[in-house]
């Protein structure tokens, strides 16, 4: 399929993401984020041969992705798994996530 980008979030979908979804060969942009999605991503979208350039998801919590670009918490911050930013960073990626669903719309 040439499905390059998947931006579903804020959508209240719950249980895990199709395995299906990690194998589309060109996809390069997703965004699970602000759904009530449980799944451990490790060994999907973590083992692709050519990880994402962008992958957000709710990483607090029900998710697992050491691969994530980024994680948003439940106040719809996104951010970088395993870094503290300061409220400048955090501002500077709620643009850049807003851009990317402009580009969307």
């Amino acid at each position: 399929t040439l499905m390059e980008k998947i931006v579903i979030d804020q959508n209240r979908l719950t249980g895990t993401i199709p395995l299906e979804v990690s194998q589309l060969p060109n996809l390069w942009i997703s965004n699970f984020s602000r759904n009530d999605i449980q799944d451990n991503l490790t060994n999907t979208f973590c083992q692709r041969d050519q990880l994402l350039e962008f992958l957000a998801t709710d990483c607090l919590g029900n998710v697992v992705c050491p691969c994530c670009s980024d994680c948003c918490d439940e106040a719809d911050i996104c951010y970088p798994p395993n870094r503290t930013e300061n409220i400048f960073d955090r501002r500077m990626k709620q643009r850049h996530i807003a851009s990317i669903r402009d580009l969307h719309d």
